[in-house]
């Protein structure tokens, strides 16, 4: 009995995503010495600058403490700090000068890890397949948020991003983000030796 082919793309799909993602966390939390969840929540506040802990919290798909827990290592490592939030108590998070720095060493190691395992083996014809399979997991604005949490948002400005697409058609208001100086948006600039 063979194995039917569609089945097998699936499958070898699945297990690409698995492990990908599983390199991805290692690599990326040996830089930050934190958790997978910390490295993103450090992106997060580099990136969204101005965002509350009920927005990371959201992002993250974590509680209210377990988000404010993860705030606080960040900010004793001096790569986040609170200041007061545009409403009531809530306070908005930005990264320093150290976490933006951290920040963009997370989304280059990302990049290199995909790039590693990638080869010279990418396509341009892949794209519109992966849009699509992202546009599909973004079920909601949240799960849109969960998906992108290391994205390099220069790589993929929110005009040309599925998810950010897929969040609008929610009626989801996304919000505009820094782009991060990575190896890839620093590309024939001088500091792109470095």
């Amino acid at each position: 009995m063979g194995v039917d082919h569609d089945e097998r793309l699936l499958n070898l799909l699945g297990a690409l995503s698995v492990a990908l993602a599983d390199r991805i966390a290692a690599a990326t939390e040996d830089a930050v010495g934190e958790s997978a969840t910390a490295v993103a929540a450090l992106v997060s506040a580099a990136q969204f600058p101005g965002t509350s802990i009920e927005e990371l919290r959201h992002s993250l798909g974590l509680s209210h403490s377990a988000a404010v827990r993860v705030v606080d290592r960040l900010a004793a490592r001096g790569l986040v700090e609170r200041r007061p939030g545009p409403r009531g108590p809530a306070v908005a998070l930005f990264a320093t000068a150290a976490g933006e720095r951290l920040a963009t060493r997370v989304l280059d190691i990302r990049r290199d890890v995909v790039r590693e395992v990638a080869g010279d083996g990418l396509s341009g014809a892949l794209e519109p397949a992966l849009s699509t399979m992202l546009a599909r997991l973004t079920v909601d604005p949240e799960a849109g948020d969960r998906a992108c949490r290391l994205c390099d948002v220069g790589a993929c400005p929110k005009d040309r991003c599925p998810v950010s697409e897929r969040q609008r058609a929610l009626g989801a208001v996304v919000p505009d983000a820094v782009v991060l100086p990575t190896l890839v948006t620093l590309q024939g600039h001088p500091l792109a030796g470095r």
